[in-house]
């Protein structure tokens, strides 16, 4: 799903990629783990500047590891779009210079890759964690992921709009109707359960979401939704 206020087309070829780039292994046991190297950020780029920063989770359990691209161009009078992309340590692997390049000289949004403290593509038990939802029935006995806890969407949402989206606001000049968020997989599945949960984004892209898990609650979470709750007046 995606809304008409951020359609860059560039970036949307960016999100397609990113989809089509990452290992449809991620939801399970295997995917691709092989540490990572150098990404853009390390290398540089003549079209975004890049920033990191560590946040450590309200319990400590968990480190995030977010790379900050702001555009080597003025702001617009409203702020820049900005896309927050999720398994950020994959996504900062698969940006290019060449992607960075043709956005810049469209809209470019500030990037923001939220990921984890690791030089793996995917930190498996925190992102098992931190993107799917709770049991909608307090009878159904939360879903383990090959042994690994779930149930964090709603901490780790509020992380993410108490802390690392104020944090990325206060570095780049930011348009608040122009705020969109990309999730592949279990990240796909958190960015549907964020669009009944918040309204701090305007855009959700959800790639390959992952809608059978805890026995379809999201789709079953769908159905019940009425027009006033879907917004779908957002949506195209």
């Amino acid at each position: 799903m995606r809304n008409t206020r951020f359609s860059p087309p560039l970036v949307i070829s960016l999100l397609f990629t990113l989809a089509l780039l990452f290992s449809p292994a991620t939801l399970l046991a295997r995917p691709d783990l092989k540490p990572l190297g150098k990404n853009i950020a390390d290398t540089g780029s003549a079209y975004y500047q890049f920033e990191t920063h560590f946040f450590n989770s309200a319990a400590g359990e968990r480190r995030y590891k977010v790379w900050i691209g702001i555009p080597e161009k003025a702001a617009p009078s409203t702020g820049y779009p900005v896309l927050y992309m999720l398994d950020g340590n994959a996504a900062m692997a698969h940006l290019s210079e060449p992607l960075l390049k043709q956005m810049f000289e469209d809209q470019p949004p500030v990037l923001v890759a939220v990921g984890y403290d690791t030089n793996l593509p995917f930190d498996v038990i925190a992102r098992s964690y931190d993107y799917t939802p709770t049991s909608v029935d307090p009878a159904v006995k939360q879903p383990l992921v090959q042994g690994r806890k779930t149930g964090g969407s709603q901490e780790f949402r509020q992380f993410l709009l108490t802390q690392i989206i104020p944090y990325v606001e206060k570095r780049a000049p930011s348009d608040p109707s122009k705020r969109a968020i990309w999730g592949h997989s279990f990240g796909g599945l958190f960015v549907l359960d964020t669009f009944y949960n918040a309204t701090w984004f305007h855009d959700f892209f959800a790639a390959a979401p992952s809608l059978g898990w805890g026995d379809q609650r999201i789709v079953k979470l769908a159905k019940r939704a009425t027009p006033a709750t879907c917004k779908t007046d957002r949506f195209t």
